[in-house]
């Protein structure tokens, strides 16, 4: 950073904060925008959640929404915004939503969320005994992100090929057990919101214990990148590796009450990582970027064992 740029935001909008309260935030910067949602904490807080959008060149507010519903959100283009729900602020019943916000007519009138919103998507229906209890939204790069010209980076991701990955926690009442659960994700994969970038996104697959008793890891990545997919098949038979799916997919699973068709292509590559040491932990998490893949274990250890995989 060659210089720092002072500007002043309208801050009217925001919760008043004191020595007696916490306001967690969650902060996005995409284009000339910059969007907050504060975030109401029970333990801490009593406020109502609050998403505000300004031009941050500007300092003009371009967007104010509260609402006890609002739980995440993200830009979706440069005119308008992606905000998940998993409460239904008039029913009190738990019904996750997707709803669009136009940004495009700037206003400084604080509205609830579904006083004034472009389209509203709805989950497929969940299980009785299943009670989602948080929604995350995660895009990598944001939509409007463009690499710095001095940093002469060969390629970048395209704004249209962009994956949206779409994380929510459910509460099996049998149980009593939070998982997460992603609604978008292939059968029988566990995905986190941290592993998506672009138009792909990484998972750790399970295959069966070895004869000495240690599971190899399986890292498998998925790619909804559609030209590329659509080459691929022309060109004919499948790489070593890597399967392409084409026909629709029915997803069946226990949280939800019916199947689920999808019928978006995808590719998904499949490796087996290196054996490992007695000593050495299993990886947990993955990291894309444009070219490689960093992996981390998250254990109770102070050591943490990283690799980075190269495309």
């Amino acid at each position: 950073m060659t210089s720092v740029l002072n500007h002043n935001l309208d801050m009217r909008c925001t919760p008043r904060n004191n020595a007696n309260l916490e306001v967690p935030m969650s902060l996005q910067i995409s284009g000339n925008f910059l969007g907050i949602l504060f975030i109401s904490d029970p333990g801490r807080n009593n406020i109502t959640p609050k998403l505000v959008v300004w031009n941050w060149k500007t300092g003009k507010l371009v967007l104010i929404r509260s609402s006890c519903e609002i739980a995440t959100f993200t830009f979706l283009t440069s005119h308008y915004l992606l905000v998940g729900t998993v409460m239904n602020g008039f029913t009190q019943a738990t019904e996750p939503r997707l709803f669009i916000l136009d940004m495009s007519r700037p206003s400084t009138i604080k509205l609830t969320l579904t006083a004034d919103y472009v389209c509203v998507f709805r989950f497929p229906s969940f299980n009785p005994v299943v009670s989602p209890v948080n929604i995350v939204i995660r895009p990598d790069p944001l939509p409007e992100r463009k690499p710095h010209l001095e940093a002469h980076t060969p390629f970048s991701i395209v704004h249209g090929q962009q994956l949206f990955i779409i994380t929510i926690w459910v509460e099996l009442e049998e149980k009593k057990k939070k998982v997460s659960y992603d609604l978008f994700s292939p059968p029988h994969s566990h995905v986190w919101t941290e592993y998506v970038f672009g138009s792909k996104f990484a998972s750790f697959d399970k295959p069966p214990k070895t004869a000495t008793g240690q599971r190899p890891q399986t890292l498998q990545v998925w790619d909804f990148n559609q030209l590329a997919v659509k080459r691929a098949i022309s060109l004919g038979p499948e790489r070593e590796h890597t399967r392409f799916i084409s026909d629709a997919t029915l997803v069946r699973d226990e949280v939800l009450i019916e199947a689920v068709r999808t019928s978006l292509p995808y590719s998904v590559t499949t490796r087996t990582l290196p054996p490992r040491s007695p000593e050495e932990p299993a990886f947990t998490d993955a990291m894309c970027c444009e070219d490689a893949i960093l992996l981390v274990n998250q254990t109770n250890n102070q050591r943490r064992n990283l690799r980075v995989l190269i495309f």
